[in-house]
């Protein structure tokens, strides 16, 4: 894995601040954007921003970089088909503020990622992340960031979609927080493993013989564990080869990745990995299906 620190090892000597590019109104304000333009690990992109917030770029540079290892690693793909833009808000929009960003993906355009810039006064008091994690850190920029990149590649790995919710949320909840910075990375497991214990009833499924299917009522932090179990369990190529599938139904992908015989064997090696934070995948116990329903009786 590869961290960057923008404190030690600054990049400022490659920004070079740009003439403005447009300007456009946004929320009563008339902004102009400027472009700063990169090549880095093979893939073209682009962070638009503002004067006044300039000192933000060469922090987005570090985590968009995070997001590009991550892609070459864990996803295997050398680079962005149609590169990317980021764009670091100066002040709230549409779907961008403390609680929201958003990644735009539309055939034929180049894909577009919207956040709060970070050194936004809004930061100061934006509180913690519904997971526990402090908002106004570089470690929180960094695991949206990631996050919302990992959308950029899954529309690279899929042009024509195909997936659920789930699937696309959950992995890239799953890779802002595993695959970002090192403080991310060794919090992660804890985070998820108490969210999901204090939340049980948003992970169901096998409620009884009938064979009910799997059911994730929450997008993502739920699906962080989730995520977490499968690559912890089948190993962390997993959500590549579910992600590239063939087919548009990932449960069908998920079977044939881990070679579970079905949902209800899976399920039941979710339920030994959430009580003891580690699994078998050959546990007899789980041979034929999960038996007891989840979340428990009260």
């Amino acid at each position: 894995s590869w961290d960057f620190n923008p404190t030690t090892q600054s990049r400022i000597g490659h920004l070079t601040l740009g003439d403005v590019v447009f300007t456009v109104t946004q929320a009563g304000n008339s902004i102009e954007w400027l472009e700063a333009k990169f090549s880095d690990y093979g893939s073209q992109y682009s962070i638009f921003y503002t004067q006044q917030y300039s000192q933000d770029v060469v922090k987005a540079q570090g985590w968009i970089d995070l997001g590009l290892v991550m892609m070459q690693s864990r996803y295997k793909l050398n680079s962005l088909p149609n590169g990317m833009r980021l764009f670091l808000h100066p002040v709230p929009a549409n779907e961008v503020d403390t609680n929201t960003a958003y990644t735009s993906i539309s055939s034929g355009v180049m894909p577009s990622i919207h956040y709060l810039t970070p050194s936004s006064p809004l930061w100061l008091t934006a509180g913690k992340g519904s997971i526990g994690n402090d908002k106004n850190t570089d470690d929180y920029h960094a695991f949206i960031t990631v996050h919302e990149f990992t959308h950029v590649v899954q529309s690279a790995l899929r042009p024509n979609g195909g997936y659920p919710t789930w699937v696309q949320e959950g992995m890239a909840n799953y890779e802002g927080l595993f695959n970002s910075t090192a403080y991310n990375r060794d919090h992660a497991p804890d985070w998820v493993m108490a969210w999901v214990k204090a939340n049980p009833q948003t992970i169901i499924c096998c409620q009884s013989l009938a064979g009910e299917g799997l059911d994730i009522t929450e997008m993502y932090n739920s699906l962080s564990f989730f995520w977490y179990f499968i690559t912890n369990t089948y190993g962390s190529d997993i959500n590549r080869q579910v992600y590239i599938a063939s087919t548009n139904d990932p449960v069908t992908a998920l079977e044939a990745a881990t070679s579970v015989e079905s949902m209800s064997d899976l399920f039941c090696h979710l339920l030994t990995f959430s009580a003891n934070g580690t699994t078998t995948t050959s546990s007899a116990a789980c041979r034929g299906g999960v038996r007891e329903p989840w979340p428990p009786r009260r």
